[in-house]
């Protein structure tokens, strides 16, 4: 019975030692399911009469699946917080975007990213609130590299487009992820 537990020991220590070796190579497969998540900023500006160009910032959680080594899909939630001077008036906004989106790999890192989906707009000033629903088209492009066998860190860049009934908002974002496969 003890070499038995020795075997089982050995085989266990062998498999740890070489998923820190598979994390050296900084390759691996991206099929099967995954979820990430992403922190960042940008500089977002709205057609509405008086609106300026400003800093947000974001989160983002992601779960979805890879297709092949080189496409992945997946459903995507974001929360974009801002705040922006309105014809003296100063109202702070959070924007909640539901969505789904895909990743094409061009090599082991560098990828493009297109998306879309439901767009909330929530913004206050003093005591007026206004609340918008609307779509949103999203592109970007970044890169990404294993940290160890199961995650993988990256930067990226994207634009989106948020469309309204009353205003369009043009957002351009920077943010660092991090994806476990």
């Amino acid at each position: 019975m003890k070499r038995f537990h020795l075997v089982i020991a050995c085989a266990f220590l062998f498999s740890m030692i070489s998923q820190q070796a598979f994390a050296l190579d900084g390759y691996q497969k991206r099929q099967g399911l995954y979820y990430g998540v992403g922190f960042g900023g940008g500089q977002a500006s709205s057609d509405a009469e008086g609106a300026e160009s400003h800093i947000t910032y974001n989160f983002r959680a992601r779960v979805g699946g890879g297709i092949d080594e080189n496409l992945t899909l997946d459903a995507e939630f974001s929360l974009q917080n801002g705040e922006d001077d309105i014809a003296g008036a100063t109202v702070e906004y959070t924007t909640s975007l539901v969505g789904i989106g895909g990743s094409y790999f061009l090599n082991k890192g560098l990828y493009v990213r297109a998306g879309g989906g439901i767009a909330s707009f929530e913004s206050e000033s003093g005591d007026i609130s206004n609340s918008e629903t609307g779509l949103y088209v999203a592109g970007g492009l970044g890169y990404e590299f294993f940290a160890n066998a199961d995650l993988a860190v990256g930067v990226g860049l994207d634009f989106q487009r948020q469309m309204y009934d009353d205003a369009n908002v043009n957002a351009l974002n920077f943010g660092v992820t991090a994806n476990w496969y």
